[in-house]
C-alpha cells in the first residue's frame, strides 16, 4: 500500500492575513487557500510529549504530501474537525508530520 492511498480525508487549509485599513491599521481576513488529501489521526503519547517539548498542546497529528503548503498558526478543517496548526515536521523530504491542537471558537 503506497502512502499517498493512506491520505484519504479532505483537509482545507484556512489562513489568517492582514491587509492595511487605510488609516494606519489593520483588517483581518480568512480564507481557504488550499485543500489537499492528508489523514488525520488523535495524537498518541509519544506524539504529545513529542508536541509538549516542541510547541505546546497537541491532540492530533496530520499527514501530508511534501507538495502541501502548510504553516504554523494555520487552520485545518478534516472532516468537520478544526485543528490549529503548531508546528510542521518535514521528514526527509517523504511528507509532512503537522502537530495540532484541536481549535474551537474561543480556545
Amino acid at each position: 500500500m503506497s502512502f499517498r492511498s493512506l491520505l484519504n480525508q479532505t483537509v482545507e487549509v484556512t489562513r489568517k492575513s492582514r491587509t492595511s485599513d487605510g488609516r494606519g491599521g489593520f483588517t483581518s481576513t480568512t480564507a481557504t487557500t488550499a485543500t489537499y488529501n492528508g489523514r488525520l489521526q488523535i495524537a498518541n503519547a509519544t506524539d504529545i510529549l513529542r508536541g509538549e517539548k516542541i510547541c505546546g498542546k497537541v491532540s492530533h497529528v496530520l499527514f501530508l504530501a511534501p507538495e502541501a503548503s502548510v504553516k504554523q498558526g494555520d487552520i485545518l478543517v478534516i472532516d468537520n474537525v478544526s485543528v490549529e496548526v503548531m508546528n510542521v515536521q518535514n521528514i526527509q523530504g517523504h511528507h509532512f508530520e503537522i502537530l495540532c491542537r484541536e481549535f474551537t471558537d474561543g480556545s
